[in-house]
């Protein structure tokens, strides 16, 4: 299945048999707000999607690698984390593992940014 986040127009009407009007709906909504589940797919859109949640997807990867240091730093930080959003009780996310690494040439160029997500 594709994901709502991400898929274009197209996609969206071919796959979830959507008008044009409710699949530009969808994309102008998730650029301030992601979607998380059928149910507020549904609702914003104003659609009725009947899909199984296990078969969707929202997220483009399980899997992220978020990368921590502050300006002037020696060293950084690297959290491997794995989304768990499908695990009852559990936190959305499990660290995978977390290493303290010497800063990289690359990230001594680049200053520190906030993050674009409304995960964290």
């Amino acid at each position: 299945m594709p994901n709502f986040n991400t898929a274009p127009s197209l996609v969206l009407q071919a796959v979830f048999n959507m008008t044009p009007l409710n699949a530009e709906r969808l994309i102008q909504i998730r650029q301030s707000i992601p979607f998380y589940s059928v149910n507020t797919v549904n609702q914003i859109g104003e659609l009725n999607l009947n899909i199984d949640p296990v078969d969707l997807n929202f997220f483009p990867s399980y899997y992220l690698r978020l990368t921590l240091w502050y300006e002037g730093a020696q060293r950084m930080r690297q959290v491997h984390l794995q989304l768990t959003h499908r695990a009852d009780g559990l936190k959305p996310w499990q660290i995978e593992s977390s290493l303290e690494l010497k800063l990289l040439p690359s990230y001594t160029q680049t200053p520190p940014g906030r993050t674009r997500s409304t995960l964290f």
